[in-house]
């Protein structure tokens, strides 16, 4: 990031202004003076991992000031670009034997930083919610999405979710992000969100049109949000096998009690076999359903040699059956 010396100083919050006045003389800028010939170098890309940067940051070969402050690191994560002349003013000022060999010359400070990707910090909510002992599954978005967070880095240094609040009735949520999560943390960031309950339901994974079968092979289970499912929404896939839907379903459909029915076994004006049988006697004719029928249904059905009406019960696709007296009907 290239900027003016002012531009620097004001956008990026990066030292102060003070840091910048003619430095007094002290015994120890004497003393630097008298001492023995050091050789000073810039460094050009320089990572802080604690929260002001010190003149041995940016300059190597100092002795004695090499811990001296000289301001503030910049904010995790960002970088702040030093130029040529902040640099000359910066060594004039605390006596530093070093003078930029052209105006083009500079240095980078960057705050050493942890990345908190958005996954990572919901995988954390979700964990502090289990460790309120809420161990279903859950859907939760923050109000404020970040991808990614960036926190100053700590070794050995973890960050942790603390005061975690849930209201049930409206799913929302507050908690406080804290990094380290022991001792004086160094960063506190509130966060607010839902958190939704989820519920494994089964549901087609495939297209299945009206009067489908439909088969165990058709089925798998997804989560869903519970509070988006209907107090019927089918959450057993035994009652959805060797069932019809009554309308169309796309794939990921979840169904309802009434969105099942009993499959067609025998459609209107379909052809049929006739089936007449006992102990002594089998029996069978063609025919045409006159009506529609479910497996065990009832329905009349026309003897198409004779045009004689009949009723018979539906055994098995394309297939009717009929008992007692109706034997002549069949011829």
């Amino acid at each position: 990031m290239k900027s003016t010396l002012m531009k620097t100083l004001l956008t990026a919050g990066f030292l102060s202004a003070a840091s910048l006045s003619p430095a007094l003389p002290t015994p120890a800028l004497a003393d630097s003076a008298q001492a023995t010939e050091q050789i000073i170098s810039l460094n050009r890309s320089i990572v802080v991992e604690e929260e002001f940067v010190r003149l041995g940051h940016i300059f190597s070969g100092l002795e004695a000031q090499a811990d001296t402050p000289i301001g503030r690191a910049p904010k995790a994560g960002t970088r702040v670009q030093l130029e040529a002349r902040w640099l000359a003013t910066l060594a004039r000022n605390y006596g530093v034997d070093w003078s930029p060999s052209s105006h083009l010359e500079y240095a980078e400070v960057e705050r050493a930083s942890i990345r908190l990707e958005r996954g990572e910090l919901l995988a954390m909510i979700e964990a502090a919610f289990q460790d309120r002992g809420e161990e279903g599954e859950l859907e939760i978005s923050l109000e404020e999405p970040q991808d990614t967070l960036h926190i100053p880095r700590v070794d050995g240094a973890e960050a942790g979710i603390v005061g975690l609040e849930r209201s049930e009735e409206s799913n929302r949520f507050a908690a406080r992000l804290v990094y380290p999560d022991n001792g004086s943390p160094l960063v506190r960031l509130e966060l607010r969100g839902r958190a939704y309950e989820l519920v494994e339901v089964p549901v087609v994974n495939k297209r299945v049109s009206r009067n489908d079968i439909i088969a165990e092979s058709d089925i798998v289970w997804e989560s869903r949000r519970i509070d988006r499912l209907h107090r019927d929404t089918v959450t057993d896939a035994q009652r959805m096998i060797g069932k019809s839907p009554r309308r169309t379903l796309r794939a990921g459909s979840s169904l309802r009690g009434n969105d099942l029915a009993e499959p067609i076994l025998v459609a209107k004006n379909s052809g049929v076999t006739i089936r007449y049988r006992n102990a002594n006697m089998h029996l069978t004719v063609s025919g045409r359903a006159l009506e529609e029928g479910t497996d065990g249904a009832v329905i009349r059905v026309m003897n198409t040699k004779s045009n004689q009406v009949i009723e018979a019960v539906v055994e098995d696709t394309g297939l009717v059956s009929v008992g007692g007296h109706n034997t002549a009907m069949l011829n």
